[in-house]
């Protein structure tokens, strides 16, 4: 119940975010280039083989931040990664580098680097304690304008989650599990 809870506010601030965003650009305006604040928002698949079996989970983000030029943009992520035992929240900071920023059609490659906050409620149905780690990912990806600041995006890349976890079992032994989430990341999503 405490994830759904959890998913529930994340998917509240995304919105909250995203007006905030709009309503940036609308009072700053646009001459023409592509500087200005920047929202991404994107959804996808983690993809992976997880303990349980579980080859693909659902991954959303949104970040917020500001676009150099044609070339380079810089935000601040917010996003929830669902996973079997629980999910994950990372706040991350994001870079991008766009090849060929100033076309219609740019490949790019992106980096994040920030932490993760956990939300499992337990591991194992033993769980004492729960704690996230840092989060990081790199890919590579494209995006076609449909005007001058409205683009869709499609992308792929590796993304790593530590979480750690301290449980008891059901003979009383007291346990240190550090998991390595390792996933390969596939995402589409709007720019704006």
């Amino acid at each position: 119940m405490k994830w759904k809870l959890n998913s529930l506010i994340i998917v509240l601030l995304f919105i909250g975010l995203d007006a905030i965003a709009q309503q940036l650009m609308e009072d700053f305006g646009n001459d023409g280039d592509r500087s200005g604040f920047v929202n991404i928002t994107e959804a996808g698949v983690l993809l992976g083989k997880s303990v349980n079996g579980e080859e693909a989970h659902l991954s959303l983000q949104s970040i917020n931040g500001y676009q150099f030029g044609d070339y380079l943009s810089v935000g601040v992520g917010l996003g929830v990664d669902m996973f079997e035992d629980g999910n994950v929240f990372p706040i991350f900071a994001d870079v991008r580098g766009y090849l060929m920023g100033d076309r219609n059609v740019s490949p790019y490659v992106y980096g994040d680097v920030g932490y993760g906050f956990t939300s499992a409620d337990e591991i194992e149905n033993y769980t004492d304690s729960q704690r996230g780690g840092i989060v990081y990912g790199a890919g590579i990806g494209i995006q076609v304008y449909k005007s001058n600041r409205l683009a869709w995006v499609w992308n792929i890349g590796y993304k790593q989650q530590t979480t750690f976890a301290k449980y008891t079992d059901i003979n009383g032994g007291l346990h240190e599990r550090t998991l390595n989430l390792q996933r390969l990341v596939i995402r589409t999503g709007i720019q704006f």
